[in-house]
């Protein structure tokens, strides 16, 4: 482990930069903090939060905390990171299996840093990998030392440098995990996920078929997908439908919700709104306006 890494990790408490904000940059922190929990009263949840959208990067030092979003338990144990839009339907707590829960963490916000997440969580999903020389971690720990010494010493500018710095070289790093993860992946898996991204509006498409493409019968596809995708065939092609109508009602606001529903694969109209609702935490008419509102 690094030096600065050990620093990081004698650290307890946050430092928030709110502040800055009145300037609107592209690119810059909320917030920065480190955190050593031993009793389970630790719980966040992210659903109901001040409407400007932000993201945060939490990584486990030691222990084990748990990311629950739409109704799933993500484990993120030593060496992994969650990375989360606020708000969102999201849960974050210490697992019960863990008698001490130590992280440090990052909260951003601005057009430019929401892009950059976006990406890695697209290509990535919101639990990350972070290998040991991980040069974005050895990055946020010696800035947050840093900032934890003398926070009045740090000014907008260099704080916006800093947090383009640290979410560009993530996103490099988590892109070159998945390249190497998809090196791995059988050619037959690989096919059912680009059918999937060919065919989100085809309601006909379904675990029978995707297991007939992948030339497996459906118990051995399913644990072969779970393996290297960490959920479930179905719940995959659900939130792939559920993000694409995200997609949709962020850039083009005029398109009749009806039309969102049929290009997404999508039947039944209340059984759509039921399932945006529980994973984005309001209507998808309610999305539209707030994604509307914040890009004006």
């Amino acid at each position: 482990m690094t030096t600065q890494q050990e620093l990081a990790r004698q650290q307890n408490g946050d430092v928030s930069f709110r502040h800055f904000h009145n300037l609107k940059l592209p690119c810059q922190s909320r917030s920065y903090g480190a955190q050593k929990v031993t009793e389970h009263t630790y719980r966040n949840a992210q659903i109901n939060r001040n409407p400007e959208q932000f993201a945060i990067f939490q990584y486990t030092f030691q222990g084990i905390g748990e990311l629950l979003v739409n109704g799933e338990r993500h484990k993120v144990p030593e060496g992994k990171a969650f990375l989360i839009f606020v708000p969102s339907a999201s849960v974050y707590v210490q697992s019960p299996d863990s008698s001490l829960y130590h992280f440090i963490y990052i909260s951003l916000w601005g057009d430019m840093a929401m892009d950059i997440v976006q990406r890695i969580i697209e290509k990535c999903g919101m639990v990350l990998t972070i290998r040991p020389d991980s040069q974005a971690l050895e990055m946020l720990c010696e800035y947050f030392n840093r900032v934890m010494a003398a926070p009045s010493s740090i000014n907008v500018y260099d704080d916006a440098a800093f947090s383009f710095s640290f979410l560009l070289t993530l996103l490099k790093e988590q892109e070159q995990n998945v390249l190497e993860w998809k090196r791995e992946m059988p050619d037959r898996l690989r096919n059912c996920l680009a059918c999937i991204e060919q065919n989100l509006a085809d309601p006909t498409l379904d675990l029978r078929r995707l297991a007939d493409i992948a030339k497996l019968s459906i118990f051995y596809f399913t644990r072969l997908f779970k393996k290297y995708l960490f959920t479930s065939p179905q719940k995959y092609l659900q939130a792939r439908r559920l993000f694409y109508a995200a997609q949709l009602l962020e850039s083009d606001y005029s398109m009749p919700l009806k039309v969102i529903i049929a290009k997404c694969g999508f039947s039944n109209e209340s059984h759509f709104c039921y399932l945006f609702r529980k994973t984005y935490g309001v209507s998808p008419g309610e999305y539209r306006r707030q994604f509307k509102f914040h890009k004006q």
